[in-house]
């Protein structure tokens, strides 16, 4: 485990019986995607960590009252967890979104350069700290969202 912790948010859509996930790209990355989180201060709990990041990346306010499951993976530098939240909790998130379900780019973070949901069953290459993680996320939607 890691001494440095990294916490976000990983909201997903359920559209015409398909699962998507909110993704984003770093400004520092040629082409891989993994979610919005960030590095946790010392005074804030995981949750007001990934509350506070996903909001400094995306201007998207969410209630940490409706985080669902919490996924993590541990890495040599830095461990890295996110709790999923279903999208329709969070309060106006169309007016954030193009009509392809991109992130509108004035809201996006200069440490951003995309963010968009992405079908869980075509999503883009992901970050080497995450991957196990997304595997984690995907199988859990599968099971647990499509069904209901």
């Amino acid at each position: 485990m890691a001494t440095i912790k990294s916490y976000g948010i990983a909201p997903y859509l359920v559209k015409e019986n398909k699962i998507y996930i909110f993704l984003c790209r770093a400004s520092d990355s040629r082409y891989k995607w993994g979610f919005l989180k960030g590095t946790k201060s010392v005074k804030e709990t995981p949750k007001e960590c990934a509350v506070r990041e996903f909001y400094e990346e995306s201007k998207i306010i969410v209630d940490d009252k409706n985080f669902e499951e919490y996924f993590e993976q541990d890495n040599d530098r830095k461990d890295v967890g996110v709790w999923i939240i279903n999208s329709q909790h969070i309060k106006n998130l169309d007016s954030f979104l193009n009509k392809n379900l991109t992130l509108k780019a004035k809201y996006r973070s200069k440490e951003i350069s995309e963010a968009a949901f992405f079908d869980i069953d075509e999503f883009p290459p992901i970050k080497n700290n995450q991957y196990q993680m997304m595997f984690k996320v995907v199988d859990f939607l599968k099971h647990h969202k499509l069904s209901s």
